[in-house]
């Protein structure tokens, strides 16, 4: 991943894609459900869900802790 295309993920704006990529967010609009569904997958496939561990590299959090378990950093996966 070149610099730019992660610095463009971490902002949330848009970069090349590729045909398979073109593919998969044309299915997802394309879901008949409801649009806050269709929003939040995604934000899941992008990684841009508010979760502690993003928030806390943005510094918005000075923790990344889970607040349920406080076990583990709460990211995507936790």
């Amino acid at each position: 991943m070149t610099r730019n295309e992660h610095l463009a993920l971490e902002e949330g704006t848009v970069t090349e894609t590729s045909e398979s990529d073109k593919q998969l967010w044309t299915r997802l609009w394309k879901l008949t459900v409801l649009p806050k569904v269709r929003v939040f997958w995604w934000r899941v496939l992008r990684g841009i869900l508010p979760v502690e561990s993003t928030l806390r590299h943005r510094h918005i959090a000075t923790i990344a802790r889970c607040k349920v378990c406080k076990g583990a950093d709460e990211d995507m996966v936790h």
